[in-house]
């Protein structure tokens, strides 16, 4: 009859409704079932760090980054507003700090908080922790490539100095080297 496939269909679509709903919130990564409080980090730049962001304490998936807001005016910090499982209280205190870091080379970005000292008292919901400025690697490469182009300076300027050097001299004019240009050549 008419009205038990019509009520087929409303079983097939609310199971399928369920199923959407659960594979959504899965995939939102919220704390469906934990108890939460706020945690909040500022940041000069957050390079890269999105909405529903991983936030870890030692390792651990314990959070997630809310929302990132702007500061009020030109020399502000940005704000990271995280939500953070209640466990976390007896590990982030006061003192603890936040970085961004990258998952693997090109992954995604997360945020790290460090465990607090003893000492220092516990967070409060709402409370703002120290956020630490992420490594920029391709700074990092740009540097380590600047200097290794100074040490290649460096070491020809040495080689021309050795040249002329008087105990050396000999040495290097009976193998026909004469000057830096041609010791490069033959090496």
């Amino acid at each position: 009859s008419m009205s038990r496939a019509f009520r087929l269909g409303i079983f097939v679509f609310a199971t399928l409704l369920v199923l959407f709903a659960g594979v959504f919130l899965i995939g939102d990564k919220r704390f469906l079932f934990r108890r939460t409080y706020r945690l909040q980090a500022e940041f000069h730049n957050v390079a890269g760090l999105n909405n529903g962001a991983d936030v870890r304490v030692g390792g651990i998936h314990l959070g997630t980054v809310r929302y990132i807001s702007l500061p009020a005016g030109p020399d502000g910090k940005l704000t990271v507003v995280m939500d953070m499982a209640n466990s976390t209280r007896k590990i982030i205190r006061q003192d603890s700090v936040a970085t961004i870091k990258t998952a693997g080379l090109l992954g995604d970005k997360y945020v790290e908080i460090t465990f607090g000292s003893e000492k220092a008292p516990e967070v409060e919901s709402g409370d703002t922790i120290k956020g630490q400025a992420p490594v920029d690697f391709s700074q990092a490469a740009l540097d380590a490539m600047n200097q290794t182009k100074a040490a290649a300076a460096a070491f020809a300027d040495d080689a021309e100095a050795l040249k002329h050097n008087f105990f050396l001299r000999g040495f290097f004019q009976r193998r026909g080297y004469e000057d830096a240009s041609e010791l490069k050549k033959n090496r």
